[in-house]
């Protein structure tokens, strides 16, 4: 059981407004399912939020898996660093230390609009856009 604010974001799905680094990290290693909603006024003493009851089922095998985990995460980080930026752009001015040029060549590799932003993106595609980098920067 969580407060329910913090359960929407593990639980959101892209384009809503609660997706972030959190929802793709989690949503990589697990399943993620709301259970139900607890309101408030069932404590004593009466807290001031609702909470929700989720379920997370880590999985035995990841169905989109990143060459390089690690990586994985920092692209994650460096995609939502700066939330209201491209995607283009909030890859190059982040700690992976790539110039735009890089940026647009490794969204290229990924097959991802570079004009997107980082809420957008699904699971596989931040996997994806990951697993470009080992090809895209070697040549």
């Amino acid at each position: 059981m969580f407060q329910k604010e913090f359960a929407e974001r593990l639980t959101a799905n892209p384009g809503c407004k609660d997706y972030g680094r959190l929802s793709v990290m989690l949503a990589y290693c697990a399943d993620i399912k709301k259970i139900a909603e607890v309101k408030a006024h069932l404590f004593f003493p009466k807290p001031r939020i609702d909470s929700q009851i989720i379920e997370i089922k880590f999985k035995e095998s990841l169905e989109y898996s990143a060459k390089d985990e690690s990586f994985f995460f920092k692209v994650i980080k460096a995609a939502f660093g700066k939330r209201r930026k491209t995607l283009k752009n909030a890859l190059a001015g982040s700690e992976l230390h790539i110039d735009a040029e890089i940026a647009l060549k490794v969204l290229d590799a990924a097959d991802i609009d570079p004009a997107r932003r980082a809420e957008t993106l699904s699971l596989p595609e931040f996997v994806r856009l990951s697993n470009s980098f080992e090809n895209s920067i070697a040549v």
